[in-house]
């Protein structure tokens, strides 16, 4: 567009002549005001642009070929004015600023637009701000603006295509989009803000495409999502990048693909494990895809941030989705087997392998928490030694126990215990010899409690199993006990090991 040197230029160039409200912003411009000001007024929603076109509203009625002639030579004019101000007005037919550099400061408050605004890769010196206003849509692609984009209040109608697009843009400042309403998709997908995206109490609804799209935007300040009044359709995260999110779990909407969304900090919202997991919970998979990188992401900030414990919650999730995943994709496999593979040899693989994934993952989970939480070692522990303590409490009241050493065994003192004797024999034989007997009141006294914790923690030695060892022929009870020792040892074992393990590398960790 033809560039001019003088505001009575621009004003011959309009054609059938400027509308009052064109010309009273030409005036004003003129002795350097830059404010056409109708606030007393709102914009009836009854209004007709052919109403506006006829001249109803002429005092009110700009034209859109008039403010970008306006906005093109505006830095001509004398007062080097650096900001274009426009109230309550309607501007007809399509604004278009699209490829245009060095445009000024433009402010637009309570106008309606025709036909929507367009300004694709167009760079403004400080801010643009249009605030209170509606729009059929804003298609400001890949624009560059110096200072601040205003949007706030302002409400884009279209649903025929993005009603808001912002990509791969960039501003110096901050994006307001609180209280926005968007009719359809909200595309900010490679957006780059210099401090702030605000998009408190604002309204998105997408259909077919995202709601808000802002994969792979740049935030180097603070993402706000909170107070949402409607988001209809999936938020798109994947890929962008926030120094601070501040957000209210509530205003996410059941879809959120977070996938490769990065940030350093909540500075407002729930760090809480469990509410975060169930945000997380919209957006841990795509195509059927499990995706743990929001779970990790999520732990690590959690735990910069001095959560320790929420940090562990998470991650310990994440290990029962991986482990379920593992097997899923095990099945899978398994089924892609060649079709010469036997039916029943592949039934067989399938349950084998399957059975011992579940166990490992079992014994994980429910030993060391998968490591996250090494402290569930002692509790397993605690009842594995209360389970064989009441086994074992039961084998030496029915005098399942002999004491554990072959000297005594063959003396002429414990001999008359033997269960093949026509003499009668007390109950508990073992309790008997160690109360009756000289050898056996100054052998090992005999606790159940002790011997169990001997048996199941491998670590700790009591005296019990040296001294004391459960018959074979002395009843059922003996019996049971001496065969349950050898799976309660290996399971102290297992569950000390994994214990041991998980707690070192905590302490590792910290």
């Amino acid at each position: 567009m033809q560039r001019f040197k003088s505001w009575d230029e621009i004003e011959k160039t309009i054609e059938g002549g400027p509308t009052k409200a064109e010309r009273k912003l030409i005036e004003r411009l003129r002795s350097a005001e830059d404010l056409v000001s109708n606030t007393e007024r709102d914009l009836s929603t009854d209004v007709t642009w052919s109403e506006v076109i006829a001249g109803k509203y002429d005092d009110r009625h700009i034209r859109a070929t008039a403010l970008k002639a306006i906005l093109l030579n505006f830095r001509y004019d004398p007062s080097d004015l650096q900001t274009l101000r426009i109230e309550s007005c309607f501007i007809s037919g399509p604004l278009d600023l699209s490829h245009q550099i060095d445009l000024p400061s433009f402010h637009v408050r309570n106008c309606v637009f025709e036909k929507g605004f367009s300004a694709e890769r167009s760079t403004w010196h400080r801010s643009l701000s249009m605030i209170d206003c509606r729009f059929p849509f804003l298609n400001a692609e890949a624009l560059d603006i110096k200072g601040s984009l205003n949007l706030a209040r302002s409400r884009f109608t279209t649903t025929d295509q993005p009603a808001l697009n912002l990509q791969r843009g960039k501003v110096g400042e901050s994006v307001k989009l609180n209280r926005v309403v968007c009719a359809n998709t909200a595309k900010l997908n490679g957006l780059k803000v210099g401090f702030q995206l605000n998009c408190r109490k604002a309204s998105f609804c997408g259909t077919v495409n995202p709601a808000l799209n802002l994969q792979n935007a740049r935030i180097m300040g603070g993402l706000v999502f909170r107070d949402l009044r409607k988001v209809e359709g999936r938020v798109v995260l994947a890929g962008a990048y926030a120094r601070a999110l501040a957000d209210d779990t509530t205003s996410w909407p059941e879809i959120v693909v977070l996938n490769g969304f990065t940030y350093d900090r909540i500075s407002k919202g729930s760090k809480d494990a469990q509410t975060r997991l169930e945000w997380l919970s919209g957006g841990d998979s795509w195509n059927g895809e499990f995706l743990p990188q929001p779970y990790r992401q999520l732990a690590k900030v959690l735990d910069d941030m001095g959560h320790e414990a929420d940090a562990r919650e998470v991650l310990y999730v994440l290990e029962k989705k991986l482990g379920a995943e593992r097997r899923k994709a095990l099945c899978q496999e398994i089924e892609t087997l060649r079709d010469t593979s036997p039916v029943l040899g592949r039934r067989i693989v399938k349950y084998l392998l399957l059975g011992a994934d579940h166990a490992i993952d079992w014994l994980q989970r429910v030993t060391v928490g998968y490591g996250r939480k090494p402290f569930r070692s002692i509790g397993v522990l605690a009842g594995l030694i209360l389970t064989f303590w009441m086994l074992t409490l039961a084998a030496w009241h029915t005098g399942g126990f002999a004491p554990n050493s072959s000297i005594v065994l063959t003396s002429p003192d414990w001999a008359t215990y033997d269960t093949r004797s026509i003499r009668p024999t007390p109950r508990n034989p073992a309790d008997h010899w160690s109360e009756t007997t000289i050898p056996g009141r100054d052998w090992e006294s005999f606790s159940a409690i002790a011997y169990a914790a001997d048996v199941v923690i491998p670590i700790i030695d009591f005296g019990q199993t040296d001294a004391w060892a459960p018959s074979t022929t002395r009843g059922p009870a003996g019996v049971i006990l001496w065969w349950a020792r050898w799976i309660f040892t290996l399971f102290g074992w297992i569950v000390t090991a994994l214990g041991a393990a998980a707690l070192t590398g905590i302490i590792r960790r910290e």
